[in-house]
């Protein structure tokens, strides 16, 4: 298909990407395709996404590392069982049971 115009070409692209995204983004009457990119990139969702300089704790897992400061305290795991941070037998330090 031979498209003649950038115009064409705008409309076409709106039409489509309109129409995969979403019946919410179809309503708009003659939305340009920047318009509608701009839409379908504010939509993705941010909640795996964390402030700068900052990380997510890992979950307590048995046999799992943990941190110096975490000696000799408890948590629980998604499970509820009790796990100890505590050294192996190589002086690792890893939750356990």
């Amino acid at each position: 298909m031979k498209i003649r115009s950038l115009a064409t070409a705008a409309a076409i692209a709106a039409s489509f990407v309109t129409a995969s995204i979403s019946p919410a983004f179809a309503a708009a009457p003659s939305t340009t395709a920047a318009a509608v990119t701009t839409k379908a990139v504010a939509a993705t969702p941010t909640a795996n996404k964390t402030a700068k300089g900052t990380k997510t704790p890992k979950p307590v897992i048995a046999g799992n590392f943990c941190k110096k400061k975490l000696v000799g305290t408890t948590s629980n795991n998604a499970a509820g069982v009790v796990l100890t941070c505590k050294a192996d037998a190589k002086g690792k330090l890893r939750w356990t049971k």
